[in-house]
């Protein structure tokens, strides 16, 4: 995220919406440039009120790197990406988890009643070494969309630097010379430049 001063006022925003929404969990979403297929997507819904001046959604519905055609209908309704920053009490977690992967739940509770005890180390490495593999987004978020909420990013710079071309996009557009290369680059300048990223860093006056 960049400039860092900005996104640590929006953090602060969604820890006050989720003081004033205990039930929910609050995401962080970031104005989608592009079609990204390699994202995840976050569908707004109707407002729940205001923050700091900052309006907080409700959410319709999450895409977890939808088919490219996925993408750009969700881009033109809307949607924005999932930065998956969030902020949330700590029992709404507990009861998102509870509800809709509750073996892992049991498995936890199982681990707080052996804390303390002589077989507590045991005990927590039979629950990782028996544990399902989940993903959160898909298994969690998806089907507790009424359990969550929407701030919306804006005038930040975002990335999930999920491949070295994205953060040769982001330095670059900072006005950093990368110190690697990749296949896609000639003479130390990437292949294609962020150009709403750009278009970003201008309005900030960065």
């Amino acid at each position: 995220m960049y400039p860092e001063g900005r996104f640590l006022r929006a953090v602060r925003a969604a820890g006050a919406a989720a003081e004033a929404l205990p039930h929910r969990l609050i995401l962080l979403g970031a104005p989608a440039v592009n079609p990204e297929d390699e994202y995840g997507w976050i569908l707004p819904g109707g407002p729940l009120g205001l923050v700091d001046g900052r309006p907080i959604t409700s959410v319709r519905s999450f895409l977890e790197k939808p088919a490219a055609a996925l993408a750009r209908a969700a881009q033109r309704a809307g949607a924005v990406w999932n930065t998956f920053v969030m902020v949330a009490k700590a029992q709404s977690l507990w009861d998102l988890a509870s509800a809709h992967q509750g073996d892992l739940a049991r498995r936890f509770t199982h681990l707080r009643a052996a804390i303390g005890r002589p077989d507590e180390q045991a005990v927590l490495e039979e629950l990782y070494r028996t544990m399902p593999s989940r993903n959160f987004c898909s298994d969690v978020l998806e089907h507790a969309a009424d359990r969550t909420a929407l701030l919306t990013l804006d005038g930040l710079v975002w990335s999930d630097w999920g491949r070295p071309e994205r953060i040769i996009d982001t330095l670059t557009a900072l006005g950093r010379q990368p110190s690697f290369s990749t296949p896609g680059m000639v003479m130390g300048q990437p292949r294609a430049r962020h150009a709403m990223m750009d278009d970003t860093l201008r309005k900030t006056g960065t």
